[in-house]
């Protein structure tokens, strides 16, 4: 069995602590510098490589299957299949659930020099030495960017407090130090997406957070003679994992 396919059963069995929202502590999430997209009902079966070595057989397999949740209702769980042992393990909470229930993601790692092969953490809560895998681009899998994944008006915050930082022009030299509402261990804000340039992006900060509310009260306050403070933030890092995050309901 490949070491690093190996390392997954071993932290299986020993457990994993997963918070009450997956991105509760965001900057102790790998979200990669792109993600391999998983849709259940588009990408059931999704073989995995020891090395990105053409011809080679998949070392493993990740499959998707449909759960029960309730009376007429389901989710998905994920799992991978370690063909030389034969063992499963439980993947759901590994992958970075992109879009709530209908997409996942595989962080990427790294790519081969000719960009066909992408190597991929298995566990997006093991910041160092995780257990890794190589899956090869192309057809049904599809690798995306996060420099084009976050969208106009979306509601953001930042992963946690170590990367907060706000900025008068997209140039290091420029921060700034707003007053955001709530308490300094708390804070009460968020950020609409105004535009993106390199690794930054233009937001309005919303402080205290405007996330609930409709989006007509908002345009027309951006539109109005006293709209909100708008601000840079570098949205990625130097390696191009996000450094922010999105809400939802």
């Amino acid at each position: 069995m490949p070491r690093r396919l190996s390392l997954v059963l071993m932290s299986s069995i020993f457990g994993l602590t997963v918070g009450v929202s997956q991105y509760d502590h965001g900057c102790e999430t790998d979200f990669g510098v792109a993600y391999v997209s998983l849709r259940p009902t588009a990408h059931p079966v999704i073989p995995l490589y020891a090395a990105p070595v053409e011809g080679d057989s998949p070392a493993a397999v990740l499959r998707s299957r449909a759960k029960e949740v309730g009376k007429n209702s389901f989710g998905v769980d994920f799992e991978l299949t370690v063909f030389s042992t034969n063992s499963v393990v439980a993947m759901s909470d590994r992958l970075i659930e992109v879009f709530r229930v209908d997409e996942y993601g595989l962080p990427v790692r790294a790519f081969t020099p000719d960009s066909e092969w992408a190597e991929v953490s298995l566990d997006c809560k093991q910041l160092e030495d995780p257990p890794t895998a190589w899956v090869r681009i192309g057809g049904p899998v599809r690798v995306k960017f996060w420099s084009e994944f976050f969208g106009e008006d979306w509601a953001l915050v930042f992963d946690c407090d170590t990367v907060k930082a706000f900025y008068s022009r997209p140039d290091d030299g420029y921060r700034i130090q707003p007053k955001l509402a709530g308490d300094s261990d708390n804070p009460d804000y968020c950020m609409r997406v105004v535009r993106t340039f390199g690794d930054w992006m233009e937001v309005y900060l919303e402080t205290p957070s405007t996330f609930m509310e409709d989006s007509k009260t908002r345009q027309s306050r951006y539109k109005s003679a006293n709209p909100p403070t708008k601000v840079w933030i570098k949205y990625l890092d130097d390696n191009g994992r996000p450094r922010i995050w999105y809400l939802w309901e």
